[in-house]
């Protein structure tokens, strides 16, 4: 099959400080929805004054360049009770349409004593179309197990021989690096009959480049004639903070089954880098496919984990059947 296509960078389109007073800048894990013919919905989470992210939503213009129509005024998915899962913080990110509802699979945050934090993918569900999400379940759909004895998360939904299938982050361990414990992640994949229970078997999707990666996270996954293709975020396990040498960047891996992924580790994901004082300069994360009318685009975030905004990419023209 032909490589994934590279991307083009095309700048912001979400800034910081949308939501006003009350909420940092962050705009994390952008998640598009087409809500309908005139308007695309893209949910991703802020930090409230605790520093626990919510879930919020902004709609757009469904084609470039995606001006803001409306934004959420208040969080459409909070963190969860004392003690469960998510109550720490929730992010977005997996959108299914399930019998009527718009089911979101999101993130959910807790703290530790003996690591920094600890996360699991739980689901809620919409009956207005994404503009307030409940909980219908007591806990996680995926999380620590048998094969998963750290955490998960960022996992995107498939369906592949009438199965549901999810490319999720998965935690091997946690490494000491400058006197503090960093977590270390790959991507493996799960399966399901009903997206609701999940059977993991360890089998890994994209694996670490080297020994000196720390994270591959957030894949999102493009279905075309050749295949499948899949982006995804990778750093370092250190320096990867700030304007780090080894933060975020978007890499790219191909497949024929969406089983069996080939990494390609030497190729770039875009066909130039990016500009000095660019919002994705030091840092690109969260990939997120939406297609539209015959065209691809990839929705991320640039520097320091959302600080900067959500940004856009294209799939350049004619490399993909």
């Amino acid at each position: 099959m032909r490589n994934t296509p590279l991307l083009e960078r095309r700048g912001l389109i979400v800034r910081p400080g949308l939501l006003g007073d009350g909420w940092s800048s962050h705009c994390q894990m952008p998640t598009p929805y087409r809500l309908n013919r005139a308007t695309l919905r893209i949910f991703f989470c802020s930090r409230d004054m605790r520093n626990q992210s919510n879930v919020f939503w902004v709609d757009v213009e469904p084609e470039p360049p995606f001006t803001v129509k409306r934004v959420a005024t208040r969080p459409c998915l909070t963190p969860g009770v004392l003690g469960a899962f998510d109550a720490s913080g929730v992010m977005p990110t997996a959108t299914v349409d399930r019998d009527g509802e718009l089911w979101m699979y999101y993130i959910g945050w807790t703290v530790r004593a003996d690591v920094p934090y600890h996360n699991a993918i739980g689901v809620a569900r919409s009956q207005d179309g994404g503009e307030t999400f409940e909980r219908f379940l007591p806990g996680p759909i995926l999380g620590a197990g048998p094969f998963e004895p750290y955490f998960c998360g960022t996992g995107e939904l498939g369906r592949i021989d009438g199965q549901w299938v999810m490319w999720y982050m998965s935690a091997t361990g946690w490494r000491v690096v400058n006197g503090k414990p960093e977590p270390r992640y790959h991507l493996k994949q799960a399966w399901s009959e009903d997206g609701i229970i999940w059977k993991q078997d360890g089998s890994i999707a994209v694996d670490y480049a080297s020994d000196d990666e720390g994270g591959v996270a957030r894949a999102t996954v493009l279905k075309r004639a050749d295949g499948y293709h899949m982006w995804f975020c990778h750093r370092g396990i250190a320096n990867y903070r700030g304007h780090g040498a080894n933060a975020y960047r978007i890499g790219r891996a191909v497949s024929l089954d969406g089983r069996s992924w080939k990494r390609l580790t030497e190729e770039p994901a875009f066909a130039a880098p990016p500009q000095t004082d660019d919002f994705d300069e030091s840092m690109e994360c969260y990939p997120a496919v939406y297609e539209n009318a015959g065209n691809t685009y990839i929705f991320y975030n640039g520097s320091d984990f959302g600080q900067t905004g959500i940004g856009y990419a294209t799939l350049m023209e004619g490399t993909v059947a």
